[in-house]
C-alpha cells in the first residue's frame, strides 16, 4: 500500500480538520460549513498508515448498544427562510435498524444532518444519550457516530485503503499515529465489503458503486455504536444493493438510514418514520406504516400492499 505522506491523506485531512474547526458551533438555523467529522474526519494525523494487506476479518467487538438514544425536542430547522423541519419530537432506542422514508424534500436528510452537527437547528434540541449534541466536541461525536452523507465526497490523489484509514482519525489524538489496532479495523472493513482487491486503486477511478461500498468501510472502519447513512444504495445494481443491506442487518450497531424504496425499507427495517412537510406522519413497525391509505396520502399514489414472500413484510405494487 502506497504510504500517506503529508501531501497525501494528512494534507487532504489537515484541510477538512480546519473547515470542522472554522464551523463551530454555526449560527442558528444556518448550513454548517465543511464536512462533518463524524463523516470519517476530524483529524490530523502526522504518522504513515502502516503497510499491510486488506483482507481478513476480526478486530474489537463492537460497543454494547444498550442505553443508547437519539432523542430531539421540538426540533426546528429553517435555511434560508424556509421551515424545514417543524417541531419533531423523536426518540431512537431500541430499534437495531430505523429507516426514514418520505417525499422528496419531506426533511430527510435535513433531520440526519442535525443528528452529527452538520445543520444547527433553529429551535429544539438533539440529544445522545441524553447529552445535547451541541455540547459534544466534534471529534467525540465522531467516535459515537459514523456518517455516510447523501452527499458523496471525493478524496483526491487516496488510495481505496487509504481512504478507509480516514475512519480511524477521529481515535487518533494529535501526532498520533496508526497501530494495529487500526489497521486491523481497516482490514475487517474492508474485507466484510469485499474491497481488498481494490485496495491500491485509486478512490477516483472507481465506479460510482464501488465509491460507495468504499465510503462504507470507511464509515465501519471508525467503529462507532451508531451508523447514520443518507440512502446508502444510490448508484448500487440490485445484487449489491442487497448485499450491502444483508450485511447492514447482521452489523451489532444500531443504523439510521434514509431510503427511498418503500419495499427494501420495509423488509430491512425494524421501525419506520414517515416524513411530509417537515414533519413525522407515521411512525411504527413496516406492517403498521406501509399501508395503501399511507402511500395515498403522503406520496399521492395508488399501489397495492402484499406480503414479501420470504419474510412477510409489506412489498409495495405500483
Amino acid at each position: 500500500m502506497r504510504a500517506a505522506g503529508r501531501g497525501g491523506v494528512e494534507e487532504a485531512m489537515g484541510k477538512r480538520e480546519g473547515a470542522v474547526t472554522a464551523r463551530g458551533g454555526g449560527g442558528a438555523g444556518r448550513r454548517a460549513g465543511g464536512a462533518p467529522a463524524a463523516a470519517g474526519g476530524g483529524g490530523s494525523p502526522a504518522g504513515r498508515i502502516p503497510g499491510g494487506g486488506a483482507g481478513g476479518a476480526g478486530g474489537a467487538a463492537p460497543p454494547a448498544l444498550r442505553g443508547l438514544s437519539i432523542e430531539t425536542r421540538g426540533l426546528r430547522v429553517s435555511l434560508d427562510g424556509t421551515e424545514i423541519l417543524k417541531g419533531i419530537d423523536l426518540a431512537v432506542r431500541g430499534q437495531r435498524i430505523t429507516g426514514v422514508i418520505g417525499p422528496n424534500g419531506s426533511g430527510k436528510s435535513t433531520l440526519l444532518k442535525t443528528f452529527y452537527k452538520a445543520i444547527a437547528p433553529s429551535g429544539g434540541e438533539v440529544l445522545l444519550d441524553g447529552e445535547p449534541v451541541r455540547r459534544i466536541p466534534q471529534k467525540a461525536l465522531a467516535r459515537q457516530l459514523a456518517v455516510l452523507p447523501q452527499q458523496r465526497e471525493s478524496p483526491q490523489g487516496l488510495t481505496v485503503e487509504e481512504t478507509v484509514f480516514m475512519g480511524r482519525y477521529p481515535l487518533k489524538g494529535f501526532m498520533g499515529v496508526f497501530t494495529a489496532e487500526d489497521r486491523e479495523a481497516v482490514r475487517d472493513a474492508m474485507g466484510r465489503l469485499d474491497l481488498a482487491r481494490l485496495a491500491d486503486r485509486e478512490f477516483s477511478s472507481l465506479s460510482g458503486g464501488e465509491r460507495q461500498q468504499v465510503l462504507l468501510a470507511r464509515a465501519l472502519a471508525q467503529d462507532t455504536p451508531w451508523l447514520l447513512l443518507d440512502e446508502p444504495t444510490n448508484h448500487l445494481d440490485i445484487r449489491s444493493q442487497l448485499r450491502i443491506l444483508e450485511f447492514l442487518k447482521d452489523l451489532d450497531k444500531r443504523i439510521v438510514v434514509v431510503f427511498h424504496d418503500l419495499s427494501l425499507a420495509s423488509k430491512y427495517c425494524d421501525r419506520l418514520l414517515v416524513m411530509k412537510g417537515g414533519l413525522i406522519v407515521a411512525d411504527g413497525t413496516p406492517e403498521e406504516v406501509v399501508t395503501a391509505r399511507l402511500l395515498s396520502e403522503v406520496y399521492g399514489v395508488s399501489a397495492s400492499i402484499i406480503p414479501h414472500p420470504e419474510v412477510g413484510r409489506p412489498v409495495v405494487i405500483l
